[in-house]
C-alpha cells in the first residue's frame, strides 16, 4: 500500500456536504473520552475527535491528511498495516494495541477497534476507536513486578523449611514406615 503524500486538507475539506450533521457527530464524538477517527482509502486521517488531538498533542491541521503510520511507533506498522487492509477488504478489525510518542516525547499506549466506512456498497475508508490504556499497562507491570517479588519472598522464606502441618506428616509417615521394618538384630 502506497504512502504517497496526499495534499494536506484542512478541517472545512474534510468536512461532510450537510453542515448541521458534521457539527451533531462532532459533538458527539468529542463527549467521548475515547479516540474516534476515520481514514481514507489510502491511509490519511479525514476526521479526528478532540480526544485524538488532545492525547497526541499533534493540532489538528497537521492530522489532517497526515498517513497513519506518521504517527505511530515503527514497530507497530506492520500490524497496524495489516490490521488496515483487513478492514479496508470488508472485514472488522481485530482489536490491537499500539504505542505512539508525544511530540513531547511522552510515549501512550491504545487499544484500537475498527471497522470498514462503506458508501454506496463500496469500503471509502476506516472508522476508528482508540481507548488510552497507558495507565493501565503501567499498572499491569507494577502488578507484574509486585507478583515476581513475592514468589522471590517467599521461596526464600521457605527454603528448606516446611511448614509446621506438613512437617508433622512427613514426621508421621516416616515413623509409620520405619515401624514396620524388621529390625536385624
Amino acid at each position: 500500500m502506497s504512502r504517497k503524500q496526499k495534499p494536506k486538507r484542512t478541517a472545512p475539506q474534510a468536512e461532510s456536504k450537510i453542515p448541521w450533521l458534521d457539527k451533531t457527530l462532532r459533538s458527539l464524538s468529542d463527549c467521548v473520552s475515547d479516540g474516534i477517527y476515520c481514514l481514507d482509502a489510502s491511509g490519511h486521517f479525514i476526521f479526528v475527535n478532540n480526544s485524538i488531538m488532545e492525547r497526541s498533542g499533534i493540532p489538528l491541521e497537521k492530522l489532517y491528511g497526515s498517513h497513519f503510520l506518521d504517527v505511530i511507533q515503527p514497530e507497530y506498522h506492520r500490524r497496524a498495516r495489516e490490521n488496515f487492509e483487513h478492514v479496508m477488504n470488508g472485514k472488522d478489525g481485530t482489536p490491537y494495541e499500539l504505542s505512539y510518542k508525544r511530540p513531547d516525547g511522552q510515549m501512550h499506549t491504545i487499544e484500537v477497534h475498527s471497522k470498514p466506512i462503506r458508501h454506496g456498497g463500496k469500503i471509502v475508508g476506516l472508522l476508528g476507536i482508540a481507548r488510552n490504556i497507558t495507565e493501565r499497562k503501567a499498572a499491569e507491570q507494577v502488578l507484574k513486578a509486585s507478583e515476581i517479588n513475592l514468589s522471590r519472598l517467599v521461596k526464600e522464606k521457605t527454603r528448606g523449611r516446611l511448614p509446621s502441618s506438613l512437617r508433622k506428616i512427613c514426621r508421621w509417615r516416616w515413623r509409620s514406615r520405619s515401624a514396620n521394618v524388621p529390625s536385624l538384630h
